[in-house]
């Protein structure tokens, strides 16, 4: 998650370098100054890419009537792009650890480039955001931890998740820090729990490494 040093993780830091060199426009990444290696920018280039076409294609299939749920989501900037495009689904959820909630919702608070478009979707009295949560109509950030499936259930339906809703589930470079079982557990309950849902996993591994592979093969009868 970056370092003493970095004010925001690795992958803002990317994008950072990824926007001064024209390949895409964000938010968060204004808030860093540090530059990385070129070929880290390629490699975030690419993930963006990949990532945002796979969604962009999911809601207009479902034409925006569904949800996303962006677990580890980290400094991730997905809902100020797609509101950019028009594309914002029924509602946007992003989970991650307390701390890094915390984390993120203060520089929500206080950067006003960051605040405004939250605001323009809605009144004041379906918005709330405190240094723990922020929650309003179509977009909601939740402390909570990935490897408690009960509680980030839990935690989902109490700030309006939908089971019945078309569901597109996202995980980047979040399953290859957890344990197989972990993995498998998380993938187990997305499976469970929706009547029609999509999963996008984004994962940095050896080639000669297939830990996820496993556990995909053993849990969805699906390697890929």
């Amino acid at each position: 998650l970056g370092n003493s040093h970095s004010p925001l993780p690795l992958s803002a830091c990317s994008s950072r370098n990824t926007e001064m060199s024209s390949y895409a426009q964000d938010h968060l990444v204004r808030l860093s100054k540090e530059r990385k290696a070129p070929e880290i920018n390629r490699g975030y280039v690419a993930r963006v890419h990949g990532v945002s076409q796979l969604i962009k294609a999911f809601l207009q299939k479902t034409e925006c009537h569904c949800q996303i749920l962006n677990l580890g989501a980290g400094m991730d900037t997905i809902f100020w792009r797609l509101k950019d495009e028009d594309l914002l689904p029924s509602k946007y959820f992003e989970v991650d650890f307390p701390m890094i909630v915390t984390r993120k919702l203060h520089s929500i608070k206080y950067k006003p480039f960051l605040l405004q478009p939250i605001i323009e979707l809605h009144s004041e009295d379906t918005l709330q955001i405190d240094g723990h949560l922020l929650d309003s109509k179509s977009y909601a950030i939740i402390g909570a931890d990935l490897r408690d499936s009960p509680e980030l259930e839990e935690k989902l339906k109490k700030w309006n998740m939908n089971p019945q809703l078309p569901t597109l589930l996202i995980t980047e470079r979040v399953l290859v820090y957890k344990t197989p079982e972990q993995s498998a557990n998380l993938l187990k309950w997305a499976a469970n729990s929706f009547e029609t849902a999509m999963f996008i996993n984004y994962e940095q591994v050896k080639g000669s490494s297939r830990p996820l592979r496993a556990v995909c093969v053993r849990v969805v009868a699906n390697p890929l």
